[in-house]
């Protein structure tokens, strides 16, 4: 509700980011549910969760540093064409 009513970001896609990043942090939560000491999960399918949660993270973690790395480049040319337009 926070970031729907406020977008506390200038920009969009880093609103858009924490979207991504909170929605991929509940899901990793509810994966969770499946590593409670007293779950009668088979332990091979733990495993599988557990490899998969590994998956999400890194995920969320490369597509925040390819975005900072494209927000990055935008910028220093956007600066380097108005200084060059000067």
């Amino acid at each position: 509700m926070y970031m729907t009513n406020v977008t506390p970001h200038t920009e969009a896609i880093h609103n858009q980011l924490e979207y991504f990043n909170e929605l991929c942090l509940i899901a990793m939560q509810y994966l969770m549910v499946f590593f409670i000491s007293g779950s009668q999960i088979n332990p091979e399918l733990q495993w599988d969760i557990g490899t998969g949660v590994m998956f999400l993270v890194g995920f969320v973690f490369a597509v925040n540093v390819i975005a900072l790395l494209y927000l990055s480049v935008n910028r220093l040319i956007y600066f380097y064409r108005i200084r060059k337009a000067r």
